[in-house]
């Protein structure tokens, strides 16, 4: 027989024991199901055990437990990141038009997209459980806004005489679950449309209600379903404008993640600012639409002031058109042609081990000047006649030469590297950015280096001929930095440089962005370690990357090919949203074969494309879509569909423009590949002459598409419609960019 004493403890041994196991079983599930996948900075166990403990207090109704724990999680682990579940629906890819015998637009489900895991901040995640709350279980919200609601407003009237689009913003993540949310979103869309930041205003606008996006139908008001903007499901469904009404204004559609409930603006007029802001951005159709489905939805009177404005500005704007008249032809002779170290006798890179890529050369324009980084120097030259810039009377013109050896651009006695050098320059006003040093991101660890990086930064000021600013070029050269090196070229923002770094540790790569202040180079912030995966090649080798970070509106964007895709605040580094997709060839392609192809890829950025953030990672095979302001996936492209992907060139109205060893077209919003250049398994290009691809990144400009082959530059209509090929080998040219001139 066991003593009282001796039981006692048995069960407080026990349930010791089960509290670690409770705390560690998320990890351990986590840790096998997602084995293949990078770590992020997601949360903690316990405060997944946490999350647990405030369901089962209101499910028994211990309110005032279940707010502390809110409030506590959402002070000390606000940044961390959860995942959003995977919704049920997505807007269709087929041409059918989801639509059933009681007028609901039912948006399909779409297998694709579950490939993909949406990562938010916990605190964005407590705030959308309690706006859900508000709904379900209202004693819930009742005590966390009587708790909040006095620090929230003082926030909000803050930031309102401030007028501070930072504070703003502020106001709108710490605070949306209270009184104060939906004054604060309409607060952070009427900033932003004053500073012309227009996908942060819609993305602001359309979370005040439910009614100002479109859903997809879920089984209760409650229920997490996806949101697209209007205008995507009236283009995407061809649908009328009064059955588009009738889904979005149902009570049941369900909420989209983040979106406010109960809010008691005059939802009439806020809903004019998405025309509003359509017209600001110059899309005078995308107005029109909107402008009809807010009438459809709301009334409003003849005499509407706002109303005939915006009408009149569509009326004005619409059968007008900024385009030129296009050209019938080309000049096909060459204005000027220079020869870049990569062409040679002397090719540095000619016999490294490289992974079957040649290096990228990308030249940027300033004042009617071209400059190239070309290896180990960087020259510029007259855009109209090719001579050298600065003027000088030298033959050999460089505007700046950093001394090293071009043959040390690659890893020493050519040991292996997976990936290409790219070599590209930024110019914001008259400042020049540039990466310096080797090309390699992760070090193999048997090459002897410094702790220090290789890799450095560096700021020119060209209105002094390319004269280098003060504390620059700039490594990482700090011990917190060890093992760290420069990603791609940097982004200069203002008075602030962001830049992607990465570390290699053993197989183990680790990606950051770091705020660098431009006068003095010393760093501002620095992001958490985003994403730490290994390398995908199974062979020991160099590796060479060149991720660069996007900005736009207060808002960065990143992608490392490590694994995920992720969108940064410009202010403080913190992630606002984080996707992590599957690495290498899909599983479920019947052509599986390791990662070959997706290991030529040349690593595009993130490409913006109104409220898109488009993404086609190194370490992937397709191409997805995601909404930029929240990172809700919109569309991924099916399996073997444009899978030789190498470049995202741009978008027309309508398509995404890929290419690789074909041209595509993307439809933008659906994500079907619509047409191809060559088409099938021909690869015969127009006149009758055969094309072996790309040889190079191409161009989208506002009326044409040109994409340079080895033999040819073709010239496409932003429609497909072929329109011109300017042969390259009739001038002893090889894939190469020329500068030319249009007849007239």
């Amino acid at each position: 027989m066991i003593g009282g004493g001796m039981t006692r403890s048995l069960v407080r041994f026990a349930s010791a024991l089960l509290h670690v196991w409770l705390l560690a079983w998320p990890a351990i599930s986590s840790a096998q199901s997602m084995a293949s996948l990078p770590r992020i900075p997601e949360i903690e166990a316990a405060d997944r055990l946490a999350l647990r403990q405030i369901d089962q207090w209101i499910d028994s109704d211990q309110i005032e437990q279940a707010v502390d724990q809110i409030i506590r999680l959402s002070d000390h682990s606000g940044d961390r990141l959860i995942q959003v579940l995977p919704f049920d629906h997505a807007v269709s890819n087929d041409d059918e038009t989801p639509a059933d015998s009681d007028n609901r637009l039912r948006v399909p489900r779409e297998s694709p997209l579950s490939r993909l895991q949406h990562w938010v901040p916990l605190r964005a995640f407590l705030n959308d459980r309690l706006l859900r709350w508000s709904v379900a279980k209202g004693d819930v919200a009742v005590a966390y806004r009587k708790r909040i609601d006095p620090i929230a407003r003082v926030a909000f009237e803050a930031a309102r005489q401030t007028k501070s689009l930072t504070d703003a913003q502020r106001v709108a993540d710490a605070f949306l679950a209270t009184s104060y949310g939906d004054d604060a979103l309409l607060l952070v869309a009427d900033l932003a449309m004053e500073r012309g930041w227009v996908e942060v205003a819609r993305g602001a606008i359309t979370r005040i209600d439910r009614r100002l996006q479109a859903t997809g139908i879920g089984n209760g008001t409650v229920d997490q379903v996806p949101a697209v903007p209007w205008n995507h499901l009236l283009a995407a469904t061809a649908a009328p404008v009064d059955q588009v009404a009738v889904q979005v204004s149902r009570p049941d559609v369900g909420l989209a993640f983040g979106t406010y409930v109960g809010s008691d603006l005059p939802l009439p007029r806020v809903a004019l600012r998405i025309p509003y802001a359509s017209l600001l951005n110059q899309e005078t159709e995308r107005a029109a639409n909107e402008l009809a489905l807010c009438r459809a939805l709301f009334s409003y009177n003849e005499d509407d002031s706002f109303v005939a404005m915006l009408q009149k500005r569509i009326d004005r704007s619409e059968g007008t058109s900024n385009r030129r008249e296009l050209p019938s032809k080309l000049d096909h002779f060459p204005r000027w042609t220079v020869d870049l170290q990569s062409t040679s006798p002397t090719d540095p890179f000619r016999s490294a081990n490289v992974a079957a890529m040649s290096p990228s050369f990308l030249p940027t324009l300033w004042k009617k000047r071209v400059i190239v980084q070309d290896v180990n120097h960087i020259v510029a030259f007259d855009l109209q006649t090719g001579k050298p810039w600065p003027t000088l009377d030298q033959v050999d013109v460089k505007l700046f030469d950093s001394g090293q050896p071009a043959d040390q651009w690659l890893p020493p006695a050519n040991l292996p590297a997976d990936g290409a050098p790219q070599f590209s320059l930024q110019v914001d006003q008259n400042r020049l950015m540039a990466r310096l040093g080797p090309a390699v991101s992760g070090w193999l660890p048997v090459v002897n280096k410094s702790p220090e990086s290789a890799s450095s930064i560096a700021v020119f000021d060209l209105s002094i001929e390319g004269g280098l600013l003060d504390a620059y070029p700039r490594s990482l050269d700090a011990p917190r930095w060890e093992g760290y090196e420069f990603e791609g070229t940097p982004t200069l923002v203002g008075d602030r440089i962001f830049c992607g770094i990465t570390r290699r540790e053993g197989s183990l790569l680790t990606s950051r962005v770091v705020c660098l202040d431009t006068r003095s180079a010393a760093v501002l912030w620095a992001s958490p370690e985003l994403t730490t995966g290994t390398m995908l090649s199974d062979r020991a080798v160099n590796r060479v990357t060149h991720a660069r970070v996007v900005h736009r509106q207060g808002m960065l964007f990143y992608q490392a090919a490590l694994g995920v895709v992720v969108s940064l605040d410009a202010e403080t580094g913190q992630p606002r949203w984080l996707v992590r997709y599957p690495r290498g060839d899909d599983d479920d392609s019947p052509y599986h074969n390791s990662v070959a192809t997706t290991s030529r890829r040349d690593g595009s950025p993130v490409l913006l494309d109104g409220q898109q953030a488009i993404a086609a990672p190194a370490d992937s095979d397709r191409i997805f879509s995601l909404d930029s302001t929240t990172g809700r996936p919109l569309w991924v492209t099916a399996p073997e569909r444009a899978i030789n992907v190498q470049y995202l060139l741009g978008t027309t109205s309508t398509h995404l423009i890929v290419s690789g060893q074909q041209l595509y077209w993307i439809d933008k919003l659906r994500g079907t590949v619509d047409r191809a250049f060559p088409g099938g398994r021909s690869h015969a290009t127009v006149g009758g002459s055969v094309t072996r691809g790309s040889a190079g990144r191409g161009i989208v400009d506002d009326e044409q598409i040109y994409w340079p082959t080895d033999e040819a530059i073709l010239v496409f209509g932003l429609n497909g419609g072929w329109i011109d090929r300017i042969d390259l080998q009739s001038v002893d040219l090889q894939g190469e960019i020329c500068w030319r001139r249009r007849r007239g």
